[in-house]
């Protein structure tokens, strides 16, 4: 069944979030912007963008511009995963994350009005599809600037959701500090191996927020200093605009570490530039194209025999979550699935306090 666009729109949010002691975002305000797009028969769906965290002011102007291109058309099995392109302008960046938002609206539109649901939907593109829930799921918290005492109180709360993972932030406190914070967080987690069960730690060193950024060197310390307490992967472990910098690392140093990379990418070419450097790849339907281009990453790397995995980035509302649970419940090739442990007070309104339990819900 087709369906037809009729009207599509944006709308902003400031969200309290956290105890307003999270880093980056100014009193403890989180920007979330959302864009829906209306069917003929007045059936709604809608996206996030994770760029609206940092530029809300800008993205509403642009999805006016992009929404002239859709209004009025007809989609149909056969059109409704491609892209709408603009030449040398929406192959990536802000307006390729702009056509993606607007792309996986019309997605969801498509899917329900045929009766089938979002996993299955986008399962049917997939080379390699899931067969059953395959997932890990991991608690994204320990903001770079808490103490070590208020990282392992971050690290107790997945014992509530039986949660596979922890990711904590380092890098913007000292290295003998960030030290103490990985030893209190690994102590934490290992309380699960009495239990039987291997709790994983990941550490995010945002190089692509934190205005210091790592040298090779410096780096190389870091992940020295932290080998002993198992970690699973280094996140944006240095600037993730610096390609160069990456292939130093790895040459200079060849460590047996995985490192991970993606969630600013918003095209399949900067996925296949670090292919041979990086061990786990993050995806963000929010950013990188919608479930356009991400289904087209996947589909890339689905028949390369490597040690690449693929992870997925959440950061924003409940609906930023369930856009992503989605595509990692339909792709066999995700293997890890993030959750925010900051509340975000939008959720409330966006879900009618409902909680939101990705590990629980079903398909």
């Amino acid at each position: 069944m087709n369906i037809e666009i009729e009207s599509i729109s944006a709308r902003r949010y400031s969200s309290k979030y956290g105890d307003e002691k999270a880093f980056g975002q100014p009193l403890g305000f989180k920007s979330i912007v959302i864009v829906s797009v209306r069917e003929k028969s007045g059936l709604v769906r809608s996206a996030e963008l994770y760029a609206g965290i940092y530029i809300p002011e800008v993205i509403p102007i642009l999805i006016d511009e992009v929404s002239k291109n859709y209004i009025g058309l007809s989609f149909n099995r056969d059109n409704v995963f491609n892209l709408f392109s603009i030449p040398f302008v929406t192959n990536s960046g802000i307006f390729k994350a702009v056509v993606g938002a607007i792309q996986s609206c019309i997605i969801q539109l498509y899917f329900h009005k045929n009766d089938t649901s979002l996993v299955n939907g986008l399962r049917s593109e997939l080379r390699n599809k899931s067969i059953e829930d395959n997932l890990f799921y991991y608690a994204s918290g320990g903001s770079v600037a808490y103490s070590p005492e208020e990282c392992r109180n971050d690290a107790s709360k997945i014992a509530k959701y039986k949660l596979d993972g922890f990711k904590m932030r380092c890098g913007y406190q000292s290295l003998e500090e960030d030290i103490k914070r990985v030893k209190n967080v690994r102590k934490e987690l290992n309380k699960n191996l009495e239990k039987g069960k291997k709790t994983s730690l990941m550490i995010d060193l945002i190089q692509g927020t934190l205005k210091k950024k790592f040298s090779t060197e410096e780096l190389d310390i870091y992940i020295n200093s932290l080998e002993k307490y198992d970690i699973l992967w280094f996140e944006e472990p240095l600037d993730p605009d610096k390609f160069y910098l990456y292939d130093d690392y790895n040459k200079m140093y060849n460590k047996k570490v995985n490192l991970a990379l993606g969630e600013s990418f918003t095209s399949i070419n900067e996925y296949i530039l670090y292919e041979n450097l990086i061990n786990f790849f993050q995806l963000d339907v929010t950013h990188c194209g919608g479930f356009s281009e991400t289904i087209n990453v996947l589909n890339f790397f689905s028949n390369k025999k490597s040690s690449l995995k693929f992870t997925s980035h959440v950061w924003g509302s409940a609906l930023a979550g369930l856009l992503n649970l989605s595509l990692a419940r339909a792709s066999d090739m995700i293997c890890w699935f993030e959750i925010p442990l900051l509340e975000f007070e939008v959720n409330s309104h966006l879900f009618n306090n409902q909680e939101i339990n990705y590990k629980n819900l079903s398909n």
